[in-house]
């Protein structure tokens, strides 16, 4: 289901994979690290549930922040290269900040004395921790690695993303030219006005 969500997102067949593949490496290292800390203290079973769904929403949803601004950079005509810095430059700086506040909201967990929401906030705060160094470290990467190659095939664009869908109809006043400046009582400027009398005749 989130794989076609993706597709209908990127329009691509490749561009979906990534960050699947990223995020499953990502939650199955936060599993290892979940693992190394039930020797020390226990850990409740919904834990690892609710690890799994916040990791792959997080994780999706940063890696859309970075392939956005990949491909907003690359229609500026920039290269591959500058491309993928100003998407790790900016979209990043998203990224970090927005993971960086889910990471406090979900330390909260930690500081009551109840075991099951302090197991919740630990597992949360490791989950989201790999999700932010794989959409900053590895997603990049994998866009450096297959370019425009991500957004294979081209031709699933224009069938998903029709011109007209997003076609904006133009106005009558859009198509009147060289307006004047001076505004008349009425609202209207004199060579808006002088159009409409030549039409009525």
């Amino acid at each position: 289901m989130v794989f076609i969500v993706l597709i209908l997102i990127f329009t691509s067949l490749v561009a979906p994979i990534v960050p699947l593949i990223i995020i499953g490496i990502s939650i199955a290292v936060s599993f290892a690290f979940l693992y190394w800390i039930a020797q020390i203290m226990n850990i409740h079973y919904l834990s690892t549930l609710l690890l799994t769904i916040v990791s792959m929403g997080a994780g999706v949803d940063y890696s859309i922040f970075i392939y956005s601004r990949y491909l907003e950079e690359l229609k500026k005509g920039k290269s591959k290269e500058e491309a993928v810095q100003k998407a790790v430059l900016f979209a990043g700086e998203s990224v970090f900040h927005s993971g960086l506040t889910v990471l406090v909201g979900f330390g909260a967990l930690i500081i009551p004395n109840f075991p099951i929401l302090r197991c919740l906030g630990i597992a949360m705060m490791i989950g989201i921790s790999f999700s932010i160094m794989s959409a900053l470290l590895i997603v990049p990467s994998m866009l450096m690695l297959l370019g425009n190659a991500v957004f294979w095939p081209k031709g699933l664009n224009r069938i998903l993303r029709t011109q007209k869908w997003f076609k904006k109809s133009q106005t009558k006043t859009d198509e009147i030219p060289n307006m004047d400046s001076k505004d008349v009582p009425d609202g209207t400027t004199k060579s808006r006005k002088r159009i409409k009398k030549e039409r009525k005749k």
